[in-house]
C-alpha cells in the first residue's frame, strides 16, 4: 500500500475543523479547571489569581486553530515563576495544569 500525505488537506482541518476546534477547547477548559484547583490550595491569598485563570481562543499565523490558557492577574508573572519576594521558587501552576491534561 503507497501512502501519500496530503499537506494541504491536513493544513485545511487544522484551519478549519470543527471537531478539532471541539476537542481543543475541551483541552483547554480541563486545563483550566485544573488550574484554578491548583490556585485554590497554593495561591489563593487574595482570590485574585484564580479568577483571572481563562481560556482564550488563538488562531496562529497560518490560520491554525489553537486555545490559551492564562492567567491575567498582575501577580501572575511571580505566583508562576518566582520573583525575590519567593527567592525565584515559582509555583507554575498552568505548566502543571497542562501537564496533568496529557495522555
Amino acid at each position: 500500500m503507497d501512502f501519500q500525505l496530503d499537506y494541504h488537506g491536513m493544513g485545511a482541518y487544522l484551519r478549519g475543523s470543527a471537531e478539532l476546534n471541539t476537542v481543543l477547547h475541551k483541552a483547554a477548559r480541563n486545563a483550566k479547571g485544573r488550574a484554578r484547583a491548583i490556585a485554590v490550595t497554593e495561591a489563593w491569598a487574595t482570590g485574585a489569581y484564580y479568577r483571572s485563570i481563562e481560556v482564550a481562543a488563538e488562531r496562529g499565523d497560518d490560520g491554525r486553530i489553537g486555545y490559551v490558557v492564562q492567567a491575567n492577574d498582575p501577580a501572575a508573572a511571580a505566583v508562576e515563576f518566582g520573583n525575590a519576594h519567593t527567592h525565584g521558587s515559582g509555583l507554575h501552576i498552568l505548566r502543571r495544569a497542562a501537564e496533568g491534561c496529557l495522555p
